[in-house]
């Protein structure tokens, strides 16, 4: 994987690197860890996939608290 980085952002991160004692590169590393590290929870059962019209036309039309819905 490459990644390409500004001037500035390789600068700011050469600094940063330098200051912590480290190098960029170990700096990324660091960065990235918990993003690749962390594991991924499968999701739950999925629900029966259907159009929105169907969701919407089936609830009961209720009025707006507040509002006119001759405006609507």
């Amino acid at each position: 994987m490459n990644l390409t980085l500004t001037a500035a952002e390789e600068a700011r991160s050469a600094a940063k690197a330098q200051a912590q004692g480290t190098t960029p590169e170990a700096l990324v590393r660091q960065a990235i860890e918990p993003v690749i590290g962390a594991t991924v929870e499968p999701a739950g059962p999925q629900s029966q996939s259907h159009p929105i019209t169907t969701t919407l036309s089936s609830r009961p039309s209720r009025p707006i608290a507040g509002r006119d819905r001759s405006r609507l």
